[in-house]
């Protein structure tokens, strides 16, 4: 059975642990201020998935944007996040993958 969305993320506070070989750094912490979803999607080998674009604020006033996701097995009773390693970099960055990838014309 097809489970309702996910819900919104919008107010929920992000904290960003540094990757490992970094060391001690400090962790960032921020908010998600926008989002967009993708309608929820079935794979028939592992459940459902939803995929969405996030808008963070960070502490320091600075912004980025998170493509990520959640996963939905067979059965389960919650949505799971599912991109601890997910894209997350400054707007322009993003801007600029997304638009050569769209530039591919990949199908």
């Amino acid at each position: 059975m097809k489970p309702s969305p996910p819900g919104s993320k919008i107010g929920n506070p992000v904290v960003f642990a540094p990757p490992i070989a970094v060391g001690l750094s400090p962790r960032r912490k921020g908010v998600v201020i926008d989002e967009v979803w993708t309608d929820v999607l079935y794979d028939k080998e592992w459940g459902w998935y939803a995929y969405t674009a996030q808008l963070i604020e960070w502490a320091d006033d600075s912004r980025s944007i998170r493509l990520t996701y959640y996963y939905h097995p067979e059965g389960a009773k919650n949505w799971r996040f599912g991109g601890q390693y997910s894209i997350e970099d400054k707007p322009e960055v993003i801007h600029g993958l997304i638009r050569a990838t769209l530039k591919k014309g990949w199908r």
